[in-house]
């Protein structure tokens, strides 16, 4: 299993995000029991408050609590997300109709210049432009059309004139069956 798959995985984000949550406030607990420490057990051995430890150990102690507690809230916020945002996915695919598919034969084209529609002989797919490929084969390499779908050489792109009539071109008027 490669990396990409598992990084894609909404599960795999919010069981790392859950582990971070568990491990943050257990360091929190941790740092509570630290604080009850220097503030309850060491004044029972005649420990002296001083002004001078006294600020920065409760200026750090409450900057570590911060620094746990904001990314605590960002995780249950993005967990939170990540569930509500698959839940809209699901409405929205059951809220929507499926619409049955119109053939590409039946609207009219757009007033385009050069515009041509090419039916495969092989696929039977419909497209606007074949794609060109180069055909290697008889020492010579030379340009060919081929269809998108199913790569069926459909004739030469050297000269206009010479391509090969191995191709349909179907009329706009008439629908074209499958």
């Amino acid at each position: 299993m490669g990396s990409k798959p598992l990084a894609s995985n909404q599960w795999v984000s919010r069981v790392v995000l859950l582990i971070w949550i568990v491990s943050a406030v257990l360091t929190i607990f941790l740092l509570n029991q630290i604080d009850l420490i220097v503030n309850v057990d060491l004044y029972k051995f005649r420990l002296q408050p001083s002004i001078e430890w006294w600020n920065p150990y409760w200026f750090y102690m409450r900057l570590s609590m911060v620094a746990l507690g904001l990314p605590i809230i960002f995780s249950i916020f993005a967990i939170a997300l990540s569930f509500a945002k698959k839940t809209d996915k699901v409405t929205e695919t059951q809220a929507k109709p499926r619409s049955t598919p119109q053939p590409i034969c039946s609207k009219e084209p757009k007033a385009r210049e050069n515009h041509m529609v090419i039916s495969c002989p092989s696929c039977k797919k419909v497209f606007g432009k074949p794609m060109v490929m180069l055909n290697f084969e008889g020492g010579k390499t030379r340009p060919v059309y081929v269809c998108p779908h199913c790569n069926h050489t459909l004739g030469t792109a050297e000269n206009e004139e010479s391509m090969n009539i191995d191709f349909q071109i179907p009329d706009w008027k008439k629908k074209t069956v499958p």
